[in-house]
């Protein structure tokens, strides 16, 4: 009996393990131009590894699996998102993005008198009223996840602690 659950996890983890895994990071700009210059704005989004492909970049649609900001009171999140840009350097690290709510793939635009907002790897763009508010250049972090295997293995480890204990009894 003891057999078929080692098995069995060792199954389960190495199925899990093989899944794509997110990739997330923070980010935060500080605004420089604007009615509310010198507010800063924080953030993260959060990719599939799957979209991950060293020295290309993807423009499409659905490239975030979460997203979040806060501006101005409202609550932004990966369904505010439209197309994007994610673009990756010959060991896969994220070098390029592009994305937003008035987007098509590979290009956004901010207009004034609208709720248009935009983040890129050169600046932060919304649209406050009349003003377009402009921030520096954006930091962003990657966030760390761990990964399945190592809490496949920790699980696993769990797992057979028990059976290890009966046996020395």
């Amino acid at each position: 009996m003891q057999k078929m659950w080692i098995a069995a996890a060792v199954l389960w983890g190495a199925s899990w393990g093989a899944q794509a895994t997110p990739v997330s990071y923070d980010f935060s700009a500080n605004v420089t131009a604007g009615a509310l210059s010198g507010s800063t704005v924080n953030g993260f989004f959060t990719f599939d590894s799957s979209s991950v492909l060293p020295s290309q970049s993807i423009d499409a649609t659905g490239l975030l699996t979460d997203f979040g900001f806060n501006w101005g009171g409202v609550a932004y999140t990966a369904a505010n998102v439209g197309a994007g840009y994610l673009s990756f350097d010959a060991s896969g690290a994220l070098e390029d993005f592009l994305f937003g709510n008035s987007c098509v793939a590979g290009s956004c635009s901010v207009v004034n008198n609208g709720q248009d907002w935009m983040l890129a790897s050169y600046s932060f763009s919304f649209a406050e009223g009349s003003d377009v508010l402009f921030s520096d250049a954006p930091s962003f972090s990657l966030h760390n996840v761990p990964e399945p295997s190592s809490v496949v293995l920790l699980g696993l480890a769990l797992a057979l602690l028990p059976m290890v204990r009966k046996k020395k009894s």
